[in-house]
């Protein structure tokens, strides 16, 4: 393709967001390169009071970010557990698809609320009870997930979201193997049933948003620069 040739062609070194990302490019075309994960890009809101009402999906209803995996994962969360919902926030070519499937299955609780402006969302994510990120291609980190963990919610997302082995070390969520309904339920029981497991990925959560400063990326990144102009003299 025009992309691969670029880079090929163009491209010395590189930077990318994750390490599943970083290994992709390497293994494609051998080139030399690092992680550089994105920092936080809005305001931590971590002392907020919140209500834990709902489970909650943030992103385009489109096929590849398993949003149609996630409602058959919650199909039997509304039956073993009636009084969890789950809010769906976006808006995308899947939408009629996926409300004509949870009507034509009777699930439960289920609600579609469309695009959301940024105070909105502030206060969708603060009365969350966790995220759940159900990609189902290779996203290359996810942000959705930092926002979730600004507002001190945990979440849980499948194995192809770049930032998932950030998750797994600093122990801030929960992972899974992608486009499996059964996986899902289980680790949406894990935090509904597990006050002390959400409670313990909560308050990891300020230690791992230290981390993800702009200070931090910049310096990191000043770094590798450095580095590279030694490399280089």
């Amino acid at each position: 393709s025009y992309h691969k040739k670029i880079i090929k062609k163009h491209i010395d070194y590189f930077l990318t967001p994750s390490d599943n990302l970083t290994q992709f490019v390497k293994t494609h075309f051998q080139k030399q390169g690092k992680t550089l994960p994105n920092p936080l890009l809005i305001e931590k809101h971590l002392t907020s009071n919140n209500e834990d009402k709902y489970i909650l999906f943030i992103g385009r209803l489109v096929p590849e970010k398993g949003v149609l995996t996630l409602i058959k994962a919650f199909q039997n969360i509304a039956i073993k557990f009636p009084n969890e919902h789950l809010w769906i926030v976006g808006d995308g070519v899947q939408k009629e698809e996926l409300e004509n499937f949870t009507k034509n299955n009777n699930i439960a609780n289920v609600s579609f609320l469309g695009n959301k402006n940024r105070e909105e969302l502030q206060e969708i994510y603060l009365n969350s009870k966790f995220s759940v990120v159900p990609s189902e291609y290779l996203e290359s980190y996810g942000n959705v997930i930092l926002e979730s963990l600004s507002f001190g919610k945990t979440v849980i997302t499948s194995d192809l979201v770049g930032i998932k082995d950030e998750i797994e070390e600093n122990n801030v969520g929960l992972t899974y193997s992608y486009q499996n309904p059964k996986k899902i339920e289980d680790k949406m029981i894990e935090l509904i049933t597990n006050s002390s497991l959400k409670s313990e990925l909560e308050n990891n959560i300020p230690n791992y948003l230290a981390t993800k400063t702009f200070q931090k990326h910049f310096e990191y990144l000043v770094s590798v620069y450095e580095d590279l102009l030694i490399k280089n003299r």
